[in-house]
């Protein structure tokens, strides 16, 4: 699979990522295949990658996946691999990918521009998915910046990092232990805190839901698979001095230093 490409500040205004965890193996080939059939990433597919490089959409690979046998879906959908769909210019994408070892769940990593996506009966199917455990929304560069230590990175982006450190081989990078936005990968989900979250009865079984409900400075909607958590109005006021307060207090609130130590 191809990593992140690089691209200028510029070009990530204006998009927020979507990243939805489910309980490994939860999307085979043929489901992959239902999800493009149903034309509502907010973008129109023009690429495709799998194991390689991305090549031209078309409409024979949905009954290419259909047709996969299991092992080839398990082979596609397997740990470290997925497929990715994107648009014309290689911004917007919609991956389905294991990103880790066997405990670690599948993911959607989904980036959008069309905010209007956020309510649609196509993400409420995905949230109400029977194996969906949390998800998270955010501004697409905060989103990468906030856990990227990586100094080259933010120069990449005519950005000044607030905090360096030196790492154990003399190395400058970036310190992201203060950011409340950083991302961890444990078993089940990402933990993070961000602009808008949803929490599966996964999660719910380790933060009870009547603890989350519990924050009240953030507006929270409540429904019988999962739980909305919105922190701030807009996803792209970010850097607003009071959002990143908010920030913190909801990832100290609900412990997630203690969950990264509970489920690594």
């Amino acid at each position: 699979m191809r990593l992140f490409k690089s691209k200028t500040k510029k070009e990530h205004d204006s998009k927020v990522q979507l990243i939805l965890c489910y309980h490994a193996n939860s999307f085979a080939a043929k489901d992959v295949a239902e999800l493009i059939k149903k034309e509502s990433f907010g973008f129109i597919p023009a690429f495709i990658e799998t194991d390689e490089e991305p090549v031209e959409f078309g409409d024979h690979y949905i009954s290419e996946l259909e047709g996969m046998s299991s092992d080839e879906s398990d082979s596609l959908m397997g740990v470290g691999t997925g497929v990715t769909l994107s648009d014309e210019q290689q911004e917007l994408e919609f991956k389905i990918i294991h990103p880790g070892r066997k405990n670690r769940p599948q993911v959607i990593y989904w980036t959008i521009k069309d905010l209007k996506v956020l309510k649609s009966q196509f993400l409420q199917n995905l949230l109400n998915h029977e194996a969906f455990t949390a998800g998270y929304c955010a501004d697409l560069l905060d989103m990468r910046l906030q856990s990227e230590k990586n100094i080259g990175i933010y120069k990449s982006y005519g950005i000044k990092p607030e905090f360096v450190s030196t790492n154990e081989y003399g190395d400058k990078v970036v310190d992201v232990s203060k950011n409340p936005g950083r991302k961890k990968l444990v078993q089940h989900f990402w933990l993070t805190s961000c602009w808008k979250m949803w929490f599966g009865k996964k999660y719910q079984e380790l933060v009870e839901r009547d603890n989350i409900l519990g924050f009240d400075k953030a507006e929270i909607q409540s429904y019988d698979s999962f739980l909305e958590v919105t922190l701030y109005e807009n996803p792209f006021d970010y850097s607003e001095k009071k959002n990143r307060a908010i920030q913190q207090e909801f990832r100290d609130y609900i412990g997630l230093d203690v969950l990264e130590r509970q489920l690594r």
